[in-house]
């Protein structure tokens, strides 16, 4: 899974691909394209260019996702 992963990082963005650096907006944005199409990959904490950033999640980060406060 990991050689996998590093491959995908290796090649690049594509029209199936996304890098999202943080776990926001545009992440779903990205899901829900990919959804709607013939899917897709869209892997977190990778900066568009392919360098590894990471992403730190706490319950209360997944949490404001799963039920954001309005």
């Amino acid at each position: 899974m990991i050689n996998e992963i590093e491959k995908i990082i290796q090649n690049g963005e594509s029209e199936s691909v996304e890098f999202k650096k943080n776990f926001d907006n545009s992440v779903i944005i990205s899901l829900n394209a990919f959804a709607n199409t013939k899917g897709g990959k869209v892997i977190l904490g990778i900066e568009d260019t392919g360098n590894i950033h990471g992403v730190k999640l706490n319950k209360e980060t997944i949490q404001n996702w799963v039920h954001p406060i309005r």
